[in-house]
């Protein structure tokens, strides 16, 4: 069975059309970007064993101190300018795909 891509693009077409939840059938993968907007649009989203992502205000904020989070806003500005050198301008995004990432490898 073919997968189908669920995109950042495809949540936010979702969200204007004024979706508030999104079953996630076994063929559909959702990208992280997608998780992401779907979170910021409040859609919920359901997966196929009737577990649901939490509301955006249930996720607990990040608890760093004020040292760390300079440190991250440090490393946030390194990648960000890192990538536009790389790839000669700034692409859709950015800085949300970075905010995503950094907590995952810090």
């Amino acid at each position: 069975m073919p997968k189908r891509f669920i995109t950042e693009r495809d949540i936010g077409a979702y969200s204007a059309q004024g979706m508030t939840e999104l079953v996630i059938e076994p063929d559909m993968v959702l990208t992280d970007m997608a998780v992401e907007r779907a979170r910021a649009a409040k859609i919920r989203l359901i997966r196929p064993d009737g577990v649901s992502t939490p509301p955006v205000s249930a996720v607990a904020p990040d608890a760093t101190s004020p040292v760390q989070s300079q440190a991250r806003s440090e490393v946030h500005a390194q990648v960000r300018a890192a990538v536009i050198a790389r790839l000669g301008g700034e692409p859709e995004g950015l800085d949300a795909i970075i905010a995503a990432v950094l907590p995952r490898v810090s």
